[in-house]
């Protein structure tokens, strides 16, 4: 058994590994003809039809939200973020997301632009979600649950709940059932839910505190416990239950 689990995990790591050169190699040949832009904080890639005027507007809002961002979180990544805006059709190509996808954080932001004159309210929305998954992943090394990633971006951008996602979290989410919490059954409407019970438990600076303890190295379940006495079962458990009680938007 000792040596299948080496086999099995010694296989896992390459076939990540072939994942990310084969999505390099997508990289690659999307923008090979792309232009260059470098700003204070960020690296622009894109493609040269893209009006010069859309790029200084993108470049500039960045650099806002990137300003109160960091001032939110109480971090500044180290290195400059490198910013690649596709084509509609080269974002699904190289992502090989779906096309409800509106944008993307793999390291680097990922955002189809498709025929865009201006900045408009969505695409800033996107941009201000996918550089708050810059910043928490840069804040804590990497070790964020996807739920809390998605919930501060959401939050961020800002996000509402709508009525319909009230309803279906009252129906599918049981205090008693560790399945239907939001790390084990993800939805958007979960984590932004969840999040913002957090946060109206003990406010948005303990959020970025356990940002922080993530960052070091602590566990989840083991920073909750030491910012707010419970364990994350424990928090889930009594967010499910506020739900019954919440009206809707």
């Amino acid at each position: 058994p000792f040596r299948r689990d080496v086999g099995e995990r010694h296989q896992r790591l390459l076939d990540r590994l072939r994942e990310r050169i084969v999505k390099a190699e997508r990289e690659l040949t999307a923008g090979r003809d792309y232009s260059y832009s470098a700003a204070a904080h960020f690296t622009l890639r894109y493609d040269g039809t893209l009006d010069q005027d859309l790029v200084a507007q993108l470049t500039d809002f960045l650099e806002d939200r990137f300003r109160d961002l960091t001032q939110t979180y109480r971090h500044s990544p180290s290195q400059s973020i490198t910013v690649l805006l596709y084509p509609q059709r080269a974002f699904h190509d190289v992502t090989q997301v779906g096309s409800e996808i509106a944008g993307l954080y793999d390291g680097k932001i990922r955002v189809p632009m498709g025929g865009l004159k201006k900045l408009d309210p969505e695409a800033k929305r996107v941009l201000t979600h996918e550089l708050t998954h810059a910043i928490v992943a840069s804040k804590t090394r990497g070790n964020c649950p996807r739920w809390l990633h998605e919930g501060l971006a959401q939050s961020a951008e800002p996000r509402t709940l709508k009525r319909s996602d009230v309803i279906v979290l009252k129906r599918t989410v049981r205090a008693d059932s560790a399945a239907t919490w939001p790390d084990q059954a993800f939805t958007y409407p979960a984590a932004l839910s969840f999040t913002r019970f957090l946060e109206e438990r003990r406010g948005f600076d303990l959020l970025v505190v356990l940002l922080g303890r993530l960052g070091d190295g602590e566990t989840p379940d083991a920073a909750f416990s030491a910012l707010y006495s419970a364990t994350f079962a424990e928090l889930a458990a009594n967010w499910a239950e506020s739900l019954q009680t919440e009206p809707g938007p």
